[in-house]
């Protein structure tokens, strides 16, 4: 009689967590999609951005530089893309650079 009243105790402990867990999961907030914005971050100064274009997708991509030129935000970016673009450093120096998706970052809208 006693290993029935374990079995027991332990599907009561396994309901109780996976109803705990479906509370947390439930409570979470989420952002809508339209408030996030994806971004390029620099460790210099940046000038411009030239030829910003999708890896294979071979389409371009539009953004725009932050003021204090260590950002840069990409207005139409589609999610789990390599990019390419020519970077040019207020220093003088430029680069072409190929980005994998996890370096690219993403924020809300609201901060910006």
């Amino acid at each position: 009689m006693k290993p029935i009243k374990y079995i027991f105790l332990v599907i009561g402990f396994i309901l109780c967590n996976v109803n705990i867990l479906q509370a947390q999961s439930e409570t979470k907030e989420t952002v809508p999609q339209e408030n996030v914005i994806y971004k390029l971050e620099f460790k210099k100064e940046v000038d411009c951005i030239q030829d910003l274009r999708y890896d294979k997708l071979d389409k371009p991509i539009k953004g725009w530089l932050s003021e204090d030129k260590l950002e840069y935000y990409l207005e139409n970016y589609e999610m789990n893309n390599k990019i390419w673009y020519t970077v040019h450093y207020t220093d003088g120096s430029n680069e072409k650079v190929l980005r994998t998706p996890c370096t690219i970052k993403h924020t809300t809208r609201q901060v910006l």
